[in-house]
């Protein structure tokens, strides 16, 4: 889980995950989740949050799809 208090693009090293990986955005303002449509996982990666600039913050949560979780 990445917390970002800014919505915005980041860039996210996940050579660490073994496999294809499953990530969602939070929204801490109404509990929100938003799946990500994760195509192929690369060992660095780029997200950009629903909204972005000030005033929009996020929680970008990425699994392991081969976890379970």
């Amino acid at each position: 889980m990445i917390y970002l208090p800014v919505g915005k693009t980041i860039t996210v090293n996940t050579a660490s995950l073994q496999g294809n990986i499953i990530a969602w955005w939070f929204n801490p303002k109404d509990a929100s989740l938003h799946k990500i449509a994760v195509p192929v996982k690369k060992d660095v990666m780029q997200f950009t949050s629903p909204t972005e600039r000030p005033g929009n913050d996020w929680v970008i949560i990425i699994e392991d799809a081969t976890k379970g979780f």
